[in-house]
């Protein structure tokens, strides 16, 4: 069984974007005993969708009537933003057949019909399937989209955690390590709970040092509980060996 799926209509015709909605309504109950239920959003301008669009795992566009704004330089802001999920031109008065989209966009021509949208929603649930999870790492003013290997580690700071980034970016995020760890421990088993106040991702460690320490590929070197040592060495070892 698929996980539920969250997707995005960014429609500036109302009677267009009422008709998708039921159609995804009707879809939803079909899928919610096989692939899993839909989860919809729905929008009337790029403003709105560009604000937090990395929580969708697909995009409904069509944005024909809007003075400066068009389905085309939606899809440029959104790949803009580190958008990965695909888009669905829907069809209307414009052919987006025609125009320079990415080579993997998908389109449906309007008036949608129910085969044409269950194969594109096929599509995206299979990418979705397959696709590396991303790591919500949420500061007070902005939130980051990363990978599980752009993390290298994260230290409890008072009443945050701050993340520590290959890229040697430190993301301050609200709460404790636990809290950091409980949020990702189930979806990446790289990552280990080294004592109450750090988080390692083993695929990062560089080796051990006696006694029960991690040193890290940055240098830095953090102190591992005897519970954890084995499991650190094993996963450590595993990941290194991943070509």
């Amino acid at each position: 069984m698929g996980s539920r799926m969250h997707i995005a209509i960014c429609d500036d015709n109302v009677a267009d974007r009422k008709q998708l909605e039921r159609l995804l309504g009707r879809e939803s109950d079909a899928r919610k005993d096989t692939t899993g239920l839909l989860y919809l959003d729905s929008y009337g301008n790029e403003t709105a969708i560009l604000a937090h669009p990395m929580v969708y795992d697909v995009f409904f566009i069509d944005m024909c009537h809007t003075s400066g704004t068009s389905s085309l330089t939606v899809v440029r802001e959104l790949l803009e933003k580190g958008v990965s999920a695909p888009f669905v031109l829907c069809c209307s008065e414009v052919d987006y057949r025609t125009q320079d989209f990415p080579e993997d966009t998908l389109f449906l021509d309007k008036p949608i019909r129910v085969e044409d949208l269950r194969r594109v929603l096929d599509h995206a649930q299979q990418l979705k399937d397959s696709a590396e999870k991303t790591i919500e790492l949420r500061e007070e003013k902005e939130t980051h989209y990363v990978f599980e290997a752009e993390i290298l580690y994260a230290v409890e700071n008072g009443n945050y955690t701050d993340v520590y980034l290959t890229s040697g970016a430190v993301v301050k995020t609200f709460g404790k390590a636990e809290l950091f760890f409980g949020a990702i421990e189930a979806e990446h088993d790289a990552f280990i709970m080294a004592s109450q106040r750090v988080v390692l991702n083993c695929r990062h460690i560089d080796g051990f040092r006696f006694p029960h320490t991690a040193v890290m590929e940055d240098g830095a070197s953090f102190k591992v509980s005897g519970q954890c040592m084995q499991y650190a060495k094993q996963m450590q070892e595993e990941l290194h060996a991943l070509p």
